[in-house]
C-alpha cells in the first residue's frame, strides 16, 4: 500500500494540479487559433522544474519552419500561449 501511495504522490508532483489546469484551459479559450495551437501542443509537456520556455520555443520554431506561423508575429503568439501555460504553476 505504501508503494502505491508513493507512486500517487510522485505522479501528482510531476503533473500540474487539476485546478491549475482548469485555470490554464479557461485562459486558453480566449487565445487566437495560433496561440491555442501552441498551448495545446505544450500543455502536456509542462513540468515543474523543467525549462518550459524551451518547450514553447521549440514548438513555435517548428511551426515557423512548417510555414504555419509568420516569424514576425510568432513571438507575440507564443507569449500569449505562455501566459496561459504559466497558470499551470499558480
Amino acid at each position: 500500500m505504501s508503494k502505491l501511495r508513493i507512486s500517487i504522490i510522485a505522479a501528482l508532483l510531476a503533473s500540474p494540479a487539476c485546478a491549475d489546469k482548469k485555470k490554464a484551459d479557461a485562459c486558453a479559450t480566449d487565445l487566437s487559433p495560433d496561440s491555442k495551437a501552441i498551448y495545446m501542443a505544450a500543455v502536456g509537456k509542462m513540468r515543474r522544474g523543467a525549462d518550459n520556455e524551451a518547450v514553447v520555443t521549440a514548438i513555435t520554431m517548428n511551426r515557423i519552419s512548417a510555414g504555419k506561423l509568420n516569424p514576425l508575429t510568432a513571438r507575440t503568439i507564443a507569449e500569449a500561449a505562455g501566459d496561459c501555460l504559466k497558470k499551470l504553476a499558480d
